[in-house]
């Protein structure tokens, strides 16, 4: 989805609706989003890509993995633990593999380990592929987050 925004003093804008991960036959995409991009001086987006690359793996230790002693087995109920295990049961995948994250990290790994098998990629999501075009052409990145 690509919206074009206006003000009355005349600032123009875009907005696109994108998703990270997509099936790499959703390129090329539609002219009008090449557009937008040639004309645009600043290229906004959730995250810096780059601060993504050097942070990612410390704040997921930080904030995905539960210290030493505790458990997805420990924390979660019995029920929902038994719907987990089920769940990964489904997907050829071991609990014990997942034992150590935090509830939604594992959430999200189920989530991505589905869209993979289903052919999609995150190498190939509208926001990556734009934050590479912006930083190729040195437009000025910003991160909204």
């Amino acid at each position: 989805m690509l919206w074009e925004v206006s003000s009355e003093n005349g600032t123009e804008g875009y907005l696109v609706g994108s998703t990270h991960i997509v099936k790499p036959e959703l390129y090329p995409l539609d002219d009008i989003y090449q557009q937008a991009f040639e004309k645009s001086d600043v290229i906004g987006f959730e995250l810096s890509y780059d601060s993504v690359k050097v942070k990612a793996k410390s704040l997921i230790q930080k904030l995905g993995i539960y210290p030493k002693g505790k458990t997805l087995e420990s924390t979660l109920s019995d029920d929902t633990y038994q719907l987990l295990k089920t769940r990964l049961d489904t997907l050829g995948l071991p609990v014990n593999r997942f034992q150590r994250m935090e509830p939604w990290f594992v959430a999200i790994n189920i989530t991505v380990m589905q869209l993979r098998k289903a052919g999609y990629s995150g190498q190939q999501g509208i926001d990556k592929h734009f934050y590479t075009k912006a930083k190729e052409a040195g437009k000025e990145r910003v991160a909204l987050e």
